[in-house]
């Protein structure tokens, strides 16, 4: 099985047999939440076959991100490639996901480099426009950024929508930017 893949993750759904395969035996849920490997110690072991296997698979990439996050740079084992290269590839490989763009924008604004995190949702939109995770991700960058009127653009035209999470509406508040009018 070394030679497995790559397969693009924007066509799981028509290679299903494929992703089972590799779900099965590297990516179960104490993987991809970070408590143990599958088939090796560290779960980073799993992650990175899944990503060998399908370079831009979403929930890998994510795990991935959540270890560098969480841990960088104190205990990263060197046999193990950053986030980013895995970022960096999963992009490569599919120009046109747009979910890799938004999860790269994700690490980067966590990491505190703003104006790459920028472009890198602004591209996400660019991708897919109608996307409520990536808008939803860019308006806390855009607030982050003091970039208010934009940022409550998106903010209210997501919870119009319904949009769940309550983080950003939170950050408008907390920065004055948020009237309860806004819901409506």
């Amino acid at each position: 099985m070394e030679n497995f893949g790559p397969f693009d993750y924007l066509l799981r759904n028509q290679l299903p047999g494929q992703l089972n395969i590799v779900e099965k035996h590297h990516f179960n849920p104490e993987v991809e939440q970070l408590i143990k490997g599958q088939t090796s110690v560290s779960p980073l072991g799993d992650i990175g076959y899944t990503l060998r296997a399908w370079p831009n698979h979403h929930r890998a990439l994510y795990s991935a991100i959540r270890y560098r996050i969480n841990t960088w740079p104190d205990d990263h084992p060197r046999r193990y490639p950053p986030a980013e290269c895995y970022l960096q590839r999963a992009i490569k490989f599919s120009p046109n996901d747009a979910t890799t763009h938004m999860l790269y924008g994700i690490l980067l604004h966590q990491t505190g480099h703003q104006q790459k995190a920028l472009e890198l949702y602004e591209k996400a939109i660019e991708l897919d426009p109608h996307n409520p995770q990536i808008q939803y991700n860019l308006a806390l960058l855009l607030v982050d950024l003091k970039k208010y009127p934009e940022a409550r653009t998106y903010a209210t035209s997501l919870y119009k929508r319904g949009f769940p999470l309550p983080g950003l509406r939170d950050k408008l508040k907390a920065a004055g930017q948020w009237s309860s009018g806004d819901d409506q």
